[in-house]
């Protein structure tokens, strides 16, 4: 009886540790994807650097690593600059090939990326997606564009210089530059050999004035170059801000916060010139929950108004704004300064929680 008992249990944990029989013809179970037929060497591909208006070969190469002959339904690329060329259109059973593309870089400087979908009569109409990316660049073009003057202290002017670079095998002659802004001049004042990675060629130095009279504002402008060279002409944009001695950081006294809650803010009046400022007077709206105090900054060129926020029970938003007179420069030069406020009140502060 023993041994009997201890045969079914050895039978018994074999019956457990064994993997279950499969039959060897079983068929997939529904839903199942089929692997795919097409092996390309590579999906992706980068074809480097090339010239604006040259045409770019790629070229996928693909093998049917399946038992049946693979049809081509059609093949779609990402915009007309892709063209699609002397392409298969049916695969035999381990045949080799590739799929050929041209990309046409005319008008299309900088980073192409570009993707191809090429649809099969696989399974479910299988689709298989190619990309390949590089760079255009342009002959003939500006090393800067556009040209940002920056920030420019109001009644000072300035000078930048820009260089329009050409690699083109013939010599390049500028005939003429001329800005839309008469207020901001354009000279040609060098030329000379360059060298670049893409090729050698010319460099023409452009040196740009800001005048002086040009009042506080942001602008911006267009500097054109006509050239020998077929596209003309050769535009760049020129943009920048005149400022004021005094700077105010933050431009605008802004805060979120619950109602019932205080928060502050501090608002910095510097001298961009470096010149003594102080705050003489404060002038608040009266629908602002605002507490204001002045003191002189860390340098005698800079002055801070403390504001203390006091928002009401509502929510709600709240704008208005505060008026400061500043002081600066040793001829006590007086400046009034609009500071924006903006104060979005939500919902009521938790309640604090005391022993």
């Amino acid at each position: 009886m023993y041994l009997t008992f201890r045969t079914a249990l050895i039978v018994l944990c074999l019956g457990i540790l064994a993997p279950p029989a499969v039959a060897p013809d079983a068929p997939k179970a529904d839903g199942a994807a089929s692997a795919s037929a097409l092996a390309f060497e590579r999906s992706a591909k980068n074809f480097g650097r090339a010239q604006e208006g040259r045409i770019v070969h790629i070229a996928f190469p693909v093998r049917n690593t399946s038992e049946k002959t693979v049809t081509i339904t059609g093949i779609s690329t990402g915009c007309g600059c892709t063209a699609v060329h002397g392409n298969p259109w049916a695969l035999e059973p381990g045949e080799e090939t590739e799929f050929r593309f041209a990309y046409d870089s005319t008008g299309r400087p900088g980073n192409a990326n570009q993707t191809v979908t090429v649809r099969t009569d696989e399974e479910g109409g299988r689709a298989y997606r190619l990309l390949f990316t590089g760079t255009i660049y342009t002959p003939v073009r500006f090393t800067q564009s556009p040209l940002d003057f920056g920030e420019v202290l109001e009644g000072t002017g300035a000078t930048r210089q820009v260089s329009l670079v050409s690699i083109l095998p013939q010599p390049v002659m500028v005939h003429s530059v001329h800005s839309q802004d008469e207020r901001i001049g354009v000279e040609l004042v060098e030329e000379r050999p360059f060298e670049s990675d893409d090729g050698s060629g010319q460099e023409f130095v452009l040196e740009l004035r800001l005048s002086d009279d040009m009042p506080q504002r942001s602008f911006a402008t267009m500097i054109m170059v006509e050239t020998s060279e077929a596209r003309n002409p050769h535009r760049l944009v020129v943009r920048g801000r005149v400022v004021g001695d005094l700077s105010v950081t933050p431009e605008r006294i802004f805060a979120v916060l619950a109602a019932g809650e205080e928060e502050s803010r501090t608002v910095i009046f510097r001298s961009r010139g470096e010149k003594p400022v102080e705050i003489v007077s404060v002038e608040v709206d009266e629908n602002l929950p605002l507490r204001v105090r002045t003191e002189s900054g860390s340098a005698a060129h800079e002055a801070l108004l403390h504001a203390a926020v006091e928002p009401p029970d509502e929510r709600g938003t709240i704008q208005g704004k505060v008026g400061v007179t500043v002081r600066s420069g040793v001829s006590g030069d007086m400046t009034r300064i609009e500071v924006p406020v903006v104060l979005i009140v939500r919902g009521a502060a938790p309640a604090q929680v005391t022993d």
